[in-house]
């Protein structure tokens, strides 16, 4: 049974879509997460580049058996916060506080690189944000409410290492 006893709260309205504002055509619409079904989990990571500008690649963690299915390496975390955005917005330009992950819990979200191309990311979708310096990235908000899990990692995180199975 459900925490809230099957009753169905406020907070499960019906999603809305950005009609106002932003208009432009998408350039590149990536779907990084393709989960369930046999598919792999994939993580959108941000980083900065030699030249200043936020950039977008597409990873996979290695994935061990156990006993109750595949499991990725354990990452560590500082922390951990909810996040409801309620109305559609354009963000402009930003730069996440710290290295972390982002989870998108509902709603849909895109993401602006330097280069021009457009990421969206959907529930379910990871993004590991870890571009703290230079122009940052556009973000949108596509589908609201977007409700988002940040978990913040420590500075000393290896996400080679653990994308390799070997953190």
């Amino acid at each position: 049974m459900p925490l809230d006893g099957g009753r169905r709260r406020a907070f499960q309205r019906q999603p809305r879509r950005a009609t106002e504002g932003y208009h432009a055509p998408v350039v590149a619409i990536t779907a990084p997460a393709e989960t369930g079904k046999g598919g792999r989990v994939r993580i959108l990571r941000s980083y900065t580049g030699d030249d200043g500008q936020t950039h977008f690649e597409a990873l996979a963690p290695v994935l061990h058996e156990a006993a109750h299915g595949r499991l990725s390496a354990l990452a560590p975390a500082t922390g951990m916060i909810f996040r409801e955005t309620t109305r559609c917005a354009d963000l402009g330009h930003r730069n996440p506080p710290r290295r972390q992950f982002v989870v998108i819990l509902a709603g849909v979200v895109e993401l602006e690189g330097g280069d021009g191309r457009r990421h969206r990311l959907h529930p379910g979708d990871v993004l590991f944000a870890e571009a703290t310096t230079g122009k940052g990235h556009i973000v949108r908000d596509v589908e609201v409410p977007r409700r988002s899990l940040f978990i913040p990692v420590p500075a000393d995180f290896d996400l080679a290492a653990w994308l390799a199975g070997n953190a």
